[in-house]
């Protein structure tokens, strides 16, 4: 193991001791962190926002192609088609895309492997789908996502995963989209709103109001870790939710998403609950201390992120995080503000910026 993978499996730990020699300094002590020490708490509680901000823009090759305007389908099994994408999904990142012809008529199979150049705390994201072809030679639009037999479901993943430096790793499944799941869609979701969690309602969850969307998603995410962080519990279990919608068309669209993360712990392996959507939604949003899913003491991060983009290139991003001591209480803030101008120019970096309770 690297100097550096030691440290980012260790930082949590010396924020809790740093915590414990200067509770009470204040926002004053802003300091308290070395810079190391900061940057490993950004590569693994807050990698949910550096993945959606991005990095710096990545040299475009001209030999680039972007595939999201359309790949060139295999003929045959033996010979995929790949293609690659500079700055995609997200400024500062690469997608390759592997096509590959199945032995059902008309269903390929699509491999999107992202990178991080920038990031050395994340590997990769792999997300692998099948694709029922309208008739002609191109991936595009036309083509819609299905399971590998044909049957068109927009929800359809093989897998969809992230690779951490560390080992760990992150499932994501896409839950819902408008017409399966979200018949209405979200509403636009403020930029500058709460960047804390919602009261959950009644039946201990919450859902984001209705509106009229172009397009609404959610999508559940889980990593799961092990005895890393063995002061606090012998388990771990960072969860989250991200919703998003879009409203308008052509230059007046908008495109916003508001995503809900904590990290929690447990004596046992047993959080995981990817396939029951109720039990997961239940379990993140909870409050009740005697719900038995999110008590005192349990969890130890809670993360807010909302986003913005207008038009081609402007984004915003606002986003809060706060660490948590075994006893609940509040002890580490940090918060970042992103911001590009319409012509891609950065205005504000997003540092994250760290205030002690």
């Amino acid at each position: 193991m690297t100097d550096k993978n030691i440290l980012k499996s260790t930082i949590l730990i010396l924020i809790i001791s740093a915590v414990l020699v200067f509770s009470g300094c204040g926002a004053a002590s802003s300091n308290l962190l070395t810079v190391a020490e900061k940057e490993a708490f950004e590569d693994y509680v807050m990698s949910s926002y550096f993945i959606l901000r991005g990095d710096d823009a990545l040299a475009v090759s001209r030999t680039a192609w972007d595939y999201t305007v359309e790949v060139i389908l295999p003929t045959d099994i033996a010979t995929p088609t790949t293609a690659t994408s500079v700055n995609y999904p997200e400024k500062g990142q690469k997608t390759v895309v592997t096509i590959t012809k199945t032995a059902t008529l008309n269903v390929f199979k699509v491999s999107n492997l992202t990178t991080y150049p920038n990031r050395d705390s994340i590997n990769n994201s792999l997300e692998v789908y099948y694709i029922l072809n309208d008739g002609d030679t191109t991936y595009d639009t036309g083509d819609e996502i299905c399971t590998s037999d044909g049957t068109v479901d927009p929800l359809a993943r093989e897998s969809f995963v992230t690779t951490f430096a560390d080992g760990t790793t992150r499932e994501e499944k896409i839950n819902a989209v408008l017409g399966t799941g979200i018949t209405t869609g979200y509403a636009e979701f403020d930029i500058n709103g709460d960047l804390t969690f919602p009261t959950p309602d009644a039946d201990g969850i919450w859902t984001p109001p209705e509106g009229a969307a172009e397009w609404s998603s959610m999508v559940i995410y889980e990593q799961v870790e092990g005895n890393t962080y063995s002061l606090w519990s012998s388990y771990k279990n960072i969860m989250g939710v991200r919703y998003y919608t879009e409203q308008g068309s052509g230059s007046s669209l908008v495109r916003t998403a508001v995503t809900y993360e904590r990290m929690i712990t447990r004596d046992a392996d047993t959080l995981s609950a990817m396939d029951n959507l109720t039990a997961f939604i239940g379990r993140l949003f909870s409050s009740d201390p005697g719900s038995n899913t999110v008590y005192t003491g349990e969890t130890l991060t809670e993360t807010v992120i909302r986003t913005r983009l207008s038009g081609n290139k402007k984004k915003q991003m606002e986003t809060n995080s706060t660490v948590f001591d075994t006893g609940g209480s509040a002890i580490i803030n940090f918060t970042a503000s992103y911001e590009t101008a319409d012509d891609g120019t950065v205005i504000s970096t997003g540092a994250p910026v760290a205030v002690y309770y």
